[in-house]
């Protein structure tokens, strides 16, 4: 009996002890302490619990952990239009670098050597004053008739061919030149103006052409050195140049230039005009053929003023 009692007791026990290992208390999702992400791998990754942790140094450095930042990507972005900086050219040794332009830059051509043309010309109505024009228009027609070369300026209006009048019959040659050929355009001018009077003017323009003088002159052409081409334009005085040109001429070194003189003239047409403009001019000048207009048909005579031109074959 007391061998059962026994046995009972010890099944007892041991039915006491499976029951309180089985109702063990389980920790619950709340009170764990590691999240899935934070969960250290050990060794191969595995729960091998045999398997020793890494020691330090011996960690995977491939693997960068989830909450590290991701390095820093240096990315190049496309540049947009007109932010490009322009390439840098490469200089010689010693030089200083330099950008190139930009595309858009126009590109400028050098314009090839052109000819400097000067067109000088001497005229009475620059050289004059007239107070009463009335008087000095009826001056000159006196003057043609005495000549007998009033017949020709019927029709033709006087105010305007006398060549007393504003703009003077050189001066009109001479801005047809321009427009023909381009140039600077040069007025001879003296210092001691003469009379409006035809008869008084052309006795001190016999006397200076007997004192062979040179009048003053109160302007002047400071880059005379410049020009290739001179014209050089003026009234028939006297069977040649007024002094005044002469005076111009002599103050000026025209040598190598090309010179091409025009003239406007009466009844004695060019006479010695060019002989002496020739005469006192450097011998390595080359003058071309001269342009004379009669007095009356000035006004008339752009025509033959371009058709003059045309036939010198300048290299302009």
């Amino acid at each position: 009996m007391k061998k059962w009692i026994a046995v009972l007791l010890a099944a007892a026990i041991l039915l006491t002890a499976a029951g309180c290992g089985g109702n063990a208390e389980q920790p619950s999702e709340t009170d764990q302490s590691h999240t899935v992400g934070d969960t250290p791998t050990v060794g191969n990754g595995t729960d091998d619990p045999t398997t020793p942790p890494p020691t330090e140094g011996e960690a995977d450095q491939s693997s960068e952990p989830e909450d590290s930042p991701a390095p820093e990507q240096t990315q190049e972005t496309a540049a947009e239009p007109g932010d490009t900086p322009a390439p840098v050219v490469q200089q010689p040794s010693g030089q200083p670098e330099t950008t190139s332009p930009p595309a858009t830059a126009p590109i400028t051509t050098p314009e090839p050597d052109t000819a400097r043309i000067l067109i000088a010309y001497f005229t009475w109505a620059d050289n004059t004053v007239v107070e009463d024009q009335d008087a000095a228009i009826q001056a000159a027609l006196d003057h043609y008739e005495s000549i007998g070369d009033a017949s020709r300026y019927e029709g033709v209006d006087a105010t305007t061919s006398a060549s007393v009048v504003v703009p003077g019959n050189a001066a009109k040659i001479a801005a047809w030149i321009q427009q023909e050929v381009g140039g600077d355009l040069f007025s001879i001018v003296v210092e001691d103006p003469y009379s409006s009077d035809y008869d008084e003017c052309l006795d001190r323009a016999a006397d200076e052409k007997a004192n062979n003088a040179r009048p003053a002159l109160v302007n002047h052409v400071g880059n005379m050195e410049d020009y290739d081409i001179v014209f050089i334009g003026f009234p028939n005085w006297w069977y040649t140049l007024p002094m005044a040109v002469l005076s111009f001429v002599d103050e000026y070194d025209f040598s190598g230039k090309t010179i091409v003189p025009f003239c406007t003239h009466g009844t004695g047409g060019l006479s010695s005009t060019i002989r002496d403009l020739t005469a006192a001019l450097p011998d390595d000048v080359t003058i071309l053929d001269a342009i004379g207009v009669y007095r009356p048909d000035v006004d008339s005579s752009r025509p033959a003023v371009q058709e003059w031109i045309a036939g010198l074959d300048l290299d302009i």
